[in-house]
Parts: C-alpha cells; structure tokens; sequence
C-alpha cells in the first residue's frame, strides 16, 4: 500500500514515454483510497465508451501529427487504461480553442 493521498499529472502524461509504467507507479504511491488528478490533451479512441466525446478520423490524425510535433504524444489508449486502473469520480472532456498558429 502506498504512502500518499494525491499523486497529479499536470499536463504531463502525454509526454512521458512510457506513461503506463508511470500510472502503475503513480498507483504504488497511493494510499488506500488516495486519489489520482490528471489535466492533459487526449485524442479519443476509434470507439470510445458510451457517453464519451468521439473524435472524427480527421481530428484523431491530424491532433496527434500536431503533437507530435512538439513531444506530446496523444494515445487513444489513455483514457480507457486509466478508467481500468482506477476509480473515476469526475471526468471532463472539453475542446479548447485553437492553439495559436505564428504565421
């Protein structure tokens, strides 16, 4: 069992390579009922769950080619990997605007 109440990825996971192997050690930290806190980009699986935002195959391909870009690499497999590995008390799934494009 683990020794702390709240482990946080801030805008982070997506740029850790081997990001399952940091949700596993996240989880060893966390003490019985402790809590995970994750605010990153996420690009959605090709069929996500049930009530769960849908990206086109255009939005999928061209937010991760645009990531990638800048070592952030989007995996539609965060989502559901972390909704199996712990208990989900809210979940957020929001489009941001734009990012800024110097021209």
């Amino acid at each position: 069992c683990g020794t702390v109440d709240v482990v946080t990825f801030s805008y982070s996971l997506t740029m850790i390579p081997p990001w399952y192997a940091a949700l596993k050690n996240a989880h060893s930290f966390l003490k019985q009922g402790g809590h995970l806190g994750i605010v990153d980009f996420f690009v959605a699986p090709k069929y996500p769950s049930d009530g769960r935002t849908k990206h086109t195959w255009l939005m999928r391909t061209f937010w991760r080619i645009w990531f990638d870009a800048d070592n952030v690499f989007l995996s539609p497999d965060h989502m559901p990997v972390i909704a199996d590995m712990f208990k989900t008390i809210k979940l957020h799934e929001k489009y941001g605007p734009v990012p800024l494009v110097p021209y």
